[in-house]
């Protein structure tokens, strides 16, 4: 029976698989007693599955205590122990406890070194870990210094063409492309995905994890209808191997659909989401996290079509539903295009406190909350707390958007040479990290443009103006 909820689990089957996994924890209790080396396992697996239901609440508790039996009956430094105690660290990562997170996987990081040493790969497996910690923390620098030195240890100890090699080169491109490093995290999937090809085949798992990175690549970059055909491969492979109703196989659903609304196509985008949507509801139940991603994404879609109205009732469900960051950031951007701006202020402002009590001040979410905040108060036309507002962000994080937002402010007040020098700042940044033709350095290039016009400097507005048209449109370029 364990094999076979096992067996459902990987098949996607995740709420059968709970419930075999419920009936052979009974009956090992009753059987065995709750102290049992096989009933401690049945307890491990339940919470295993829960956690894959989104069930993190009561994957938890159960981690937690399963955890205490473990360090009562085969003491802290068991292997057995140090699992449950990284089992637990995974699922308050999942519940948004990501300090807490840190915390139990530095232990079980330093417990491994203890006792295995450095090289071990169970180390090795709990450094990768604590790096993808750090990554939901924000802190990208020390994550990408830890994925580097796994993967040299790896490269050394395993050879480059292992399995564990290649896992720590996709975090590595992971990594990279939070850091905005985007073109060398394409490079790096564009390597991993040769080189899986040619040692497990086309169609295997890790290869389609691959895809899937790349593709995220490919977006990031603006090279959109290489992101859409990527897509489209990974979600048919995903079909063929998994079947329609397998998770993974909706969250490439998910991506493409997020693609195609990136090239504006609204209406396929829409029927999309609306068919990810019934699935998760149907698989899932109504409360999981990714149907309420769903829901966003779906109103997201309608926002786009603008049909204003059913976004914000949808969006307004999710809110009912689960008070979830991401549900309320949706909502407020279609507040605003309804021109419920006082509302919408608040709103982010809750977001933000949230955000700073959950995540901490200076994580990427947070500093993305400041600029929100601060493009509402313009809309408002309190350009004075803007400008403070932006100036906060730019202290804590020289991060871009907030560098055009603040040139916009400043623009506003007519400040327009200090105005023209952020927004020359902004352009060189997304120049460097994005590429010239990106869709975001396009749009800071206008932007530039406006701010020398109104500043007298014509000239050069009317010459950015021409390279922005060359990079816009080459072929009449050329």
């Amino acid at each position: 029976m364990n094999n076979i909820g096992f067996t459902l689990q990987s098949l996607g089957k995740i709420a059968e698989a709970e419930q075999m996994h419920r009936d052979i924890l009974q009956k090992r209790q009753e059987i065995l007693g709750p102290d049992h080396p096989d009933t401690l396992v049945s307890t491990g697996n339940l919470g295993s599955a829960l956690q894959s239901l989104g069930k993190f609440a009561e994957a938890e508790q159960m981690h937690r205590e399963l955890l205490q039996k473990h360090m009562e009956i085969l003491g802290w430094d068991h292997p057995v122990t140090l699992i449950s105690m990284s089992n637990l660290s995974t699922a308050l990562q999942s519940l948004g406890r990501s300090v807490e997170a840190e915390a139990m996987r530095r232990q079980v990081l330093q417990k491994h070194m203890e006792i295995l040493g450095s090289d071990h790969p169970d180390t090795l497996k709990s450094m990768n870990n604590l790096g993808l910690t750090l990554q939901s923390l924000g802190q990208f620098a020390e994550a990408e210094q830890m994925h580097r030195n796994i993967l040299q240890k790896r490269q050394e100890i395993l050879g480059p063409d292992h399995p564990d090699t290649l896992i720590s080169m996709g975090y590595l491109g992971s990594t990279l492309q939070s850091l905005g490093r985007i073109a060398e995290a394409e490079q790096m999937q564009r390597e991993l995905l040769q080189k899986r090809q040619e040692i497990l085949g086309p169609d295997h798992p890790d290869i389609i994890i691959t895809m899937h990175n790349l593709g995220s690549a490919l977006q990031s970059l603006g090279r959109l209808e290489e992101a859409e055909a990527m897509r489209r491969q990974v979600l048919q492979k995903q079909l063929e191997i998994r079947g329609p109703d397998h998770p993974d196989t909706l969250i490439c659903m998910s991506n493409l659909a997020s693609s195609l609304q990136s090239l504006g196509k609204f209406a396929e985008a829409e029927q999309m989401h609306r068919d990810i949507l019934q699935k998760r509801q149907e698989i899932l139940g109504p409360d999981h996290p990714d149907i309420l991603n769903s829901m966003g994404n779906l109103g997201s879609a309608l926002q786009s079509l603008g049909r204003s109205v059913e976004a914000e009732a949808m969006r307004r469900q999710v809110l009912q539903k689960h008070m979830e960051t991401l549900g309320m950031n949706n909502l407020v951007l279609t507040l605003q295009s309804l021109g419920k701006f006082a509302e919408a202020e608040q709103m982010h402002r809750d977001i933000l406190q949230k955000r700073q009590e959950i995540l901490g001040p200076d994580h990427p979410d947070t500093l993305n909350s400041m600029s929100n905040l601060g493009s509402t108060l313009q809309l408002l036309g309190r350009f004075a707390e803007a400008e403070q507002m932006l100036r906060e962000l730019l202290q804590k994080h020289v991060e871009i958007r907030g560098m055009n937002n603040l040139g916009i402010i400043l623009k506003s007040l007519g400040r327009f040479a200090e105005a023209e020098h952020m927004h020359r700042e902004a352009l060189q940044k997304q120049q460097a990290v994005l590429g010239p033709d990106h869709p975001h350095t396009l749009n800071s290039m206008i932007s530039l443009a406006y701010v020398l016009y109104k500043g007298g400097k014509s000239a050069e507005a009317q010459e950015i103006r021409a390279q922005w048209n060359a990079l816009k449109n080459p072929s009449r370029a050329a």
